[in-house]
């Protein structure tokens, strides 16, 4: 987490890794949809889409490092 100054004295905050950045953003939309906050029928079919093994199968093809447990 990174504090720096920008225009007109406002300060701005950033996060120094992009993927920290990116799993809260993931994180919000998840928790908003679960909280029906959000209602969109292309969201719900994202997070909703296949089983578990054709999740398995597309994360098999784009590895990540941590486990699937």
């Amino acid at each position: 987490f990174k504090e720096e100054s920008v225009f007109n004295s406002k300060r701005l905050y950033c996060f120094v890794h992009l993927t920290i950045q990116e799993y809260f953003a993931a994180l919000f939309v998840y928790k908003s949809f679960a909280s029906k906050r959000i209602d969109s029928p292309n969201l719900k079919d994202f997070l909703l889409i296949g089983s578990e093994e054709e999740l398995k199968a597309k994360l098999e093809e784009h590895p990540v490092d941590l486990p699937l447990d």
